[in-house]
Formats: structure tokens, sequence, C-alpha cells
């Protein structure tokens, strides 16, 4: 196998699949797993510098043909409703791509009439943050003054399903919470979700501990996604399971070549004041011991992309990523069907890019990969084609 590192040499940029705006780092709640590290910062992007980012990734070729934009890190809805009617425009007509897709993951906890137009006007795949019944959503999910959300994320969801919008939900499994499968799966059945995905509550950023503890949390995580993948199959449920379409493309298609959070600016996060990362977009500002704060330069600079491949901090930064994959190739088995992990996990539970297990690739590789098989297995889900 030719090494990643060997390769760190034959560096180019990938067109940008996956644009990610920070409209604002600032939240107007406070989780207490949250990684963002600055989230009382009320700064915003500039429609100016929206429009300098798309007119240099033209400039350069660095637009997929059909790219995502994304509006994340930070409540996204404490910006008005017509600064993304502004952006939305800005976007489409600098980033001259045959189709954009405008994304925004939100806590709901501000949706009103407004904002469901602008969502039906543009488009607008809608992703809320809600991690089960409110005992479970408000121990973790709380305002600035410790109370409960709960109540306000099901008003907005109301709104949405109102509406006829897609219900597509990101729900934090904590050690509280992984335990009561079929709890959480009867909510989510009950308020109508269509679409799915479960994180894990991890040491990123200032959240420096996970509540899954130091133990081997492999048991917990594959008994949970069985049992769900179990009652979405039994009870013929319409929810679509982001861990059950990866498990089963796990089984079925090892193909793919990396991971995008290990491709140089594949996926491009562009901060409010125009400094910009790459890779995994919870790296966006952090500080490694080695390299320092983990932002690769300024989109005022006009030469601020076509630069990287020749910025010595950058190449270290990708080989030192790149190391940290020929490390997973050498010692996991669940290598092909991951291709060595996401940085920003191995940055926050290990310090460094060169490491390899960490408790994401347990749940979002090892553990998705292996409830699928049982699926398949016990012959209660047939797949044709």
């Amino acid at each position: 196998m030719k090494s990643a590192v060997r390769q760190a040499t034959e560096i180019s940029l990938s067109p940008v699949e996956l644009l990610i705006f920070q409209g604002t780092p600032f939240c107007n709640i406070d989780c207490t797993y949250c990684y963002l590290p600055d989230r009382a910062n009320r700064s915003r992007i500039s429609l100016e510098t929206i429009g300098t980012t798309c007119k240099l990734l033209v400039q350069d070729g660095l637009v997929a043909n059909n790219p995502e934009v994304l509006w994340h890190a930070g409540e996204p809805l404490t910006l008005p409703v017509d600064f993304y009617e502004r952006a939305f425009a800005t976007i489409e007509t600098e980033l001259h791509a045959s189709a954009v897709t405008h994304k925004l993951q939100t806590n709901a906890t501000l949706l009103n009439d407004r904002w469901i137009d602008l969502f039906k006007t543009w488009h607008v795949s809608v992703g809320v943050s809600l991690d089960g019944p409110p005992h479970i959503h408000d121990r973790y999910r709380v305002t600035r003054s410790h109370g409960p959300t709960s109540a306000r994320v099901l008003a907005g969801i109301s709104r949405l399903k109102q509406a006829g919008l897609e219900l597509s939900v990101i729900c934090v499994l904590t050690r509280e919470s992984i335990g009561n499968p079929e709890e959480l799966f009867a909510f989510f059945e009950s308020i109508g979700v269509d679409s799915i995905g479960f994180n894990i509550d991890e040491a990123e950023g200032p959240h420096l501990h996970s509540s899954h503890g130091d133990g081997d949390p492999m048991p917990v995580f594959r008994q949970f996604l069985r049992r769900y993948f179990d009652l979405v199959v039994s009870g013929n449920s319409k929810q679509n399971v982001r861990e059950l379409t990866r498990g089963l493309r796990n089984v079925f298609q090892k193909t793919i070549n990396c991971s995008d959070e290990t491709v140089p600016i594949r996926v491009l996060t562009v901060g409010h004041s125009g400094d910009f990362g790459t890779f995994s977009p919870e790296l966006f500002g952090l500080h490694h011991a080695e390299f320092g704060q983990l932002i690769f330069g300024n989109v005022s600079d006009s030469r601020a992309f076509r630069n990287l491949p020749g910025d010595p901090r950058f190449l270290q930064v990708l080989q030192s990523i790149r190391r940290g994959i020929d490390a997973c190739a050498r010692t996991c088995k669940y290598y092909e069907t991951c291709k060595g992990g996401l940085p920003s996990n191995k940055l926050g539970e290990h310090g460094t890019f060169e490491a390899t297990e960490t408790i994401a690739c347990k749940f979002k590789c090892q553990a998705v990969t292996d409830a699928a098989v049982d699926l398949l297995l016990s012959g209660e889900l047939h797949v044709s084609g």
C-alpha cells in the first residue's frame, strides 16, 4: 500500500463539495457538551466576505459541480431572515455552480413563520438538533441561565411539520440516553421524524471529557444501534436512519478512497472574519500543540487558496493527518470502511492527528458496521439489487 505520508508532497486542492459559512459564532443557548470555543461572540459575517469567498473559489477552479452550502457553528437563526435572503442570492450569483444545495443546522428555538417562508422559497434543507424527549434533551441542551429548551424546540418542529417541510434531526447520544433506544425511537416516531442521525458526546475543543467515560463503550454502542435498527425495520418506520444507511454502505461498498475530512479543502469552513480552515469542520479555529491555531488564511487575500499547496505549515498539518491515516491502516480491521478516521476526533481525544482509535470511530464506523451486519444476518432486513 502506498503510504499516505509519501503522498503529502503530491498535494493538489480538491474542488469544494461542502462550503460551511459560520454566520456568527454566537449561540443563544449553552449546551454543556458543545465544542465551540467562542459562542458568546456576537460578530457576524459580511455579505462581502461571502461574495469574496465564492469569487475566489470560482477564480481558482475550486467549485464542485453541485456544492452544498451549510450554515453551522453558532446558532444560524440569531441572524435576521433578510441577511440570509441576501446571502443566498449572493452565493447563487457568484458561485457559478450547476446547482447549489442550501443547508442549515439549527436548535429550532427561534423558528417563526418568516423562517419557514425563507426555507420554502430557497428550498433550504433544515436540520434540527434534538436529543430526545424533554427529560433527556433538557439535561444537556439548556439556556444560558440553565433552563430547559425542549418546549421551544418542539414548537419550532411543529411549525416545520405544519409547513410540510421535512424533519431531519441530529441527536447527540450521551451516557444517560444511549441505554434507551425504545424510548428515543417512540419519541421520534411520535413527532414525525423523516430522517435522523446520531452523534456521540465526544471530547472536542473546550469540551474535554465525553460522558461515555474511559471504559470500552463498544458493547453499549452496538446494542443501541442494533435495537434501533430492529425497531425501524419491524415497525416499518419511515425514519431514514443515517447510521443504518452508512452501515449497509460499509458492508456492500468498500470503494471510498478516504474521508472527505482528510482531503485539502473538499470541506471548507469560512468564519465570520473571513478566516478559513479545512479538514474537519470542528477543527476551525482550534489550537494544536505543534501547529497552533488551525486557520490557514483569509479570503481577503486573493491568493489565499492557491498559496496553500506551498504553505509549509499547511503541508505539515496534512502530513501529520496522513501519518494518522497510515497508523489506522496498519492497526485497524475496520480501515477499509472508514479509511483512517476523522482528524478532529483524534486531536480532541489524543491531542494529535497521528492517533488511531477514537470514541467517534468506535461508534460511527465500528459499531455501525457491526450492527448492520447483525441485522443482515438476522434475516429481518431484505436487501435487493
